[in-house]
């Protein structure tokens, strides 16, 4: 069946400093109103008749402790941005601010004393028929009914006479993994000394690259890519291919579903999530170091047993027609989709979603696409980043990514033709009633992929960053913020984007677009003042200092080389490139980049009204 919502949550929390409520809330289609109240009211009932089962209790206990547990352990590597929100409470509300030792201790000792009758009464206190307030919002649509206040008074009345049963905590003792193929092993190291870097290949072709760290006591992340991707499948599977991995993850693994997998999960820190992206397919996630092996036997299963859930697919597809139902009712939304088409040429993997986009999809295609990207491992490479050791890993590593089938497929992605429009290409989207305008600009090329090239175009980018931002927010005072990104491509076809995106009135589009090139033609034109490139090399030498104690740093910058073809000791060699950075070179860099004879612009306007 149908679920009633979309999804739904509660929470307790203050509404103003002086009084704090208890919210049930639920996300619905349109016209979903009644019935997504019905299914959260039926829940409400269904606890408050019967309670709640021991099993639920002593998992959320676990893994209440399981989370403190992580903080006592990293608290000597807190990071300082973590301490603002209890500064803010101290200073407004007078709150203490105990150590986490002692939360640690306290937390422990209360929650071994609160039972499932302590539970269930509180939870008659929190929701009761006193003090309570109802309220239902919905788009302004001619097609949407709203019901009245006597038919939401109506489905508390039907709710409250009508037959539920308690609920079931299924749980399963199944263990994981209940059999592996024969372990494999490794048949070549190779050791990059500078970088503390292990590179291991199995003997099924899989490489595992892996960097021991002390940077955080708690945290082992890791990443999977093989080539391939979306784009081997032909068109008219697109979509299934799109949303294979999301179905996938919803659907569970093995003999788990996902409503099973994540009970069984529930006292452990561990996440690992496949994916599939237009290139490559792949794996990422991270573990505490003492659920190392529940990760990799997640890992295993996804390559092995993936589920396909009917059950799953159809909640997974009725949220996705309720995010499409009222997209484009956000003006933000339709310019989105604009740009995207505009950019892509109207590709057909560039189309926006609609309804009929989401009934290409499939449960079963899905399902198949996603098994035949993952049954070869043996082209993938995993990356391995955290507090762990290289002599149990190499356990792990052998067991269950050794066990997996190697076939020697040998195949890599396919250039599906997508291309920028050449020359000026300008577009306008006339939505919704609020007197503000964005406007998107991209400029676009050929690039000659290299380290260094990559880092002269976002170098650029940060320099026309803050120059724009003076003139166009500082002194001109017509936009909150203008922003930028950088997007060079090295795979299919080496290209480039240069995005600039500002907001502002509408009456002002044009003269803060014609600033905008007239800044982009100094800086060809006559270069950069030297402060400028020097604010830049200073922030890339501080965000460095930063960086270079971070794992997801590492991991990012480890499978960056490897995917490019870079040896990853070329890492430590950052500060020659930041220091190579010159006047000239950001003036040439503008002049390569900002190309005033290539570029998309779209702009988004108000609709007029009559």
């Amino acid at each position: 069946a149908e679920p009633p919502f979309l999804f739904a949550y509660s929470s307790k929390r203050s509404w103003v400093q002086s009084k704090q409520m208890y919210t049930l809330s639920a996300y619905v289609k349109s016209n979903g109103i009644l019935d997504g109240m019905e299914g959260l009211l039926t829940e409400v009932i269904r606890a408050q008749r019967f309670g709640f089962t021991q099993t639920e209790l002593d998992r959320q206990k676990t893994t209440f402790l399981r989370g403190l547990e992580k903080q006592y352990s990293e608290k000597d590597k807190t990071e300082s941005g973590t301490y603002k929100w209890d500064y803010k409470e101290n200073f407004l509300k007078g709150t203490s601010i105990p150590s986490i030792d002692y939360i640690y201790q306290v937390s422990d000792s209360l929650l071994a004393g609160i039972t499932l009758e302590d539970l269930n009464e509180m939870s008659k206190k929190l929701i009761s028929d006193n003090n309570r307030v109802i309220t239902a919002s919905s788009p302004e649509n001619k097609d949407i009914i709203i019901p009245t206040k006597f038919d939401l008074a109506g489905i508390f009345n039907k709710v409250i006479s009508s037959d539920i049963s308690a609920y079931v905590d299924a749980v399963s003792n199944e263990p994981l993994v209940s059999s592996l193929n024969d372990p494999g092993n490794i048949v070549s190291e190779e050791i990059h000394a500078s970088i503390n870097v292990t590179e291991w290949t199995l003997n099924n072709g899989i490489k595992v690259v892996l960097k021991p760290t002390d940077f955080k006591n708690d945290e082992i992340l890791f990443y999977a890519h093989s080539p391939g991707g979306t784009s081997l499948v032909d068109n008219e599977d697109f979509m299934a291919a799109q949303t294979a991995a999301d179905i996938i993850g919803e659907s569970g693994i093995g003999n788990f579903n996902k409503i099973k997998l994540d009970k069984m999960l529930s006292d452990k820190i561990v996440k690992v999530s496949p994916w599939l992206s237009e290139l490559d397919e792949g794996l990422s996630g991270n573990a505490s170091p003492k659920d190392q092996e529940t990760m990799f036997q997640l890992i295993y299963q996804y390559f092995i047993s993936p589920r396909s859930d009917e059950t799953a697919y159809m909640a997974y597809k009725s949220r996705m027609e309720g995010w499409i139902e009222n997209r484009n009712a956000r003006p933000e939304n339709v310019f989105r989709d604009s740009i995207q088409v505009t950019k892509a040429q109207h590709h057909f993997r560039a189309r926006p979603w609609t309804m009929e986009v989401l009934q290409e999809m499939g449960l079963e295609k899905s399902y198949e696409i996603f098994k035949d990207r993952f049954s070869d491992a043996g082209d993938f490479t995993f990356f391995f980043v955290g507090n762990f050791d290289l002599n149990e890993m190499k356990i792990l590593v052998e067991t269950y990514l050794g066990s997996l089938p190697g076939t020697g497929r040998n195949e890599t992605w396919r250039d599906v033709g997508m291309e920028m429009p050449a020359g000026i290409v300008e577009n306008s989207v006339k939505k919704g009633v609020e007197p503000k305008s964005m406007v998107h600009l991209s400029f676009n090329g050929k690039f000659n992929w290299s380290r260094e090239n990559h880092h002269l175009l976002n170098s650029l980018e940060s320099v026309m960053e803050i120059k724009l931002r003076e003139i166009m927010r500082e002194d001109m005072g017509g936009t909150y913020g203008v922003w930028m990104w950088t997007n060079p491509q090295h795979y299919p076809r080496e290209k480039y984007e240069f995005n600039i995106v500002f907001g502002c009135s509408p009456e002002n589009v044009d003269t803060l677009t014609k600033a905008l090139f007239s800044q982009i033609d100094s800086v060809q034109t006559y270069g950069i003042d030297i402060d400028y490139v020097s604010k830049v090399q200073e922030k890339q030498k501080q965000s460095r200092e930063v960086d270079l104690k971070e794992n997801q740093f590492w991991l990012d910058k480890i499978s960056a080389c490897y995917f490019h073809g870079i040896n990853p000791e070329k890492i430590l060699d950052y500060d020659d490139l930041v220091n190579d950075l010159s006047v000239l070179r950001i003036q040439k860099a503008a002049k390569d980049y900002l190309n005033i004879e290539n570029y998309v612009k779209v702009v988004l306007y108000p609709e007029v009204l009559d």
